[in-house]
């Protein structure tokens, strides 16, 4: 069940990964179509995504530092940053493309650092991924790279 998000705990849920807060109320229609949708997204990529509930109404401070002039809005955060805005209703396939497209794409997945006493070398070798979905049905490329500092 997504998080209720206040202006007093907003910086604590928002500040590790991606967070999508649904900016609501309760008299907005297009905001009770939309709810449905966002739990089923959420047991889908609750493992990825943590997801969290804004009521517009009682953090209307909020909702305008966001920029939130129409709801529903959802917006998305990445280490404790809004990053995204998306407005309005949209159907459960359209935001699961979005979703895919924010949870996919280049990460880190393995590292291995060497420290070198005296010489002042720090090298790390770091195992690194792209999404080469688009062009590729949905694989992966990965790569380990060195990175040095001297």
């Amino acid at each position: 069940m997504a998080t209720t998000i206040t202006k007093d705990n907003l910086d604590e849920e928002t500040k590790a990964g991606l967070v999508l807060v649904d900016f609501w109320a309760p008299w907005c229609g297009p905001c009770k179509m939309m709810d449905p949708v966002l739990e089923q997204l959420e047991g889908e990529y609750g493992d990825r995504i943590k997801f969290g509930k804004l009521n517009v109404d009682h953090n209307q401070d909020l909702a305008m530092n966001y920029k939130v002039m129409s709801i529903p809005s959802l917006v998305l955060f990445r280490d404790g940053k809004a990053v995204e805005k998306v407005t309005g209703l949209y159907p459960k396939d359209k935001l699961a493309a979005y979703l895919d497209k924010k949870t996919s794409g280049s990460g880190i997945i393995s590292f291995d650092a060497t420290v070198t006493e005296g010489g002042n070398k720090h090298e790390t070798w770091i195992y690194w991924y792209w999404c080469y979905g688009c062009r590729n049905g949905g694989s992966f490329i990965g790569r380990w790279s060195r990175v040095v500092c001297l």
